[in-house]
C-alpha cells in the first residue's frame, strides 16, 4: 500500500512541474493541488510560502520551506523555487517590516 503524500511533499510534487518564475494565482494554486491530491483547498496556503511576506499565524518561523514571491496584484504570486538566493525584504502585512534576506539568509529585523 503506498503512503499518503503529506501536503508539504504535494506542493513539491506540483510545483516540481512548474518552470521557474511560473506566475500562480491562490484560486489556481488552490483548485490544482486539490483536485489532484483531494485535500480541501484550504490545505494550500501559497502566502504560507513567500520570501517577502510573513503572516503571524503561518507556519513561517517553524518551516522555513519557501517557493514564492507575494506580487503587488493581490493573490498572485511568482514561483521563484526552493532554496532561491533571494535578497529583499519580508513584510508583516505588507507595511511593517519583519526582516530581510540577503542571498538566501534570512535576518529578523522585527517583533
Amino acid at each position: 500500500m503506498e503512503d499518503k503524500l503529506t501536503i508539504q511533499e504535494q506542493i513539491d510534487e506540483y510545483l516540481s512541474s512548474l518552470p521557474e518564475g511560473t506566475i500562480i494565482t491562490t484560486g489556481s494554486f488552490k483548485k490544482i493541488l486539490s483536485k489532484t491530491y483531494g485535500q480541501p483547498e484550504g490545505s494550500y496556503i501559497p502566502s504560507d510560502y513567500c520570501y517577502n511576506s510573513y503572516c503571524k499565524d503561518s507556519q513561517w518561523d517553524k518551516q522555513k520551506i519557501f517557493y514564492f514571491e507575494k506580487l503587488e496584484k493581490k493573490g498572485e504570486f511568482k514561483y521563484l523555487g526552493r532554496n532561491y538566493p533571494y535578497t529583499g525584504k519580508v513584510y508583516y502585512k505588507n507595511n511593517a517590516e519583519y526582516g530581510t534576506w540577503v542571498n538566501g539568509l534570512f535576518s529578523k529585523t522585527f517583533f
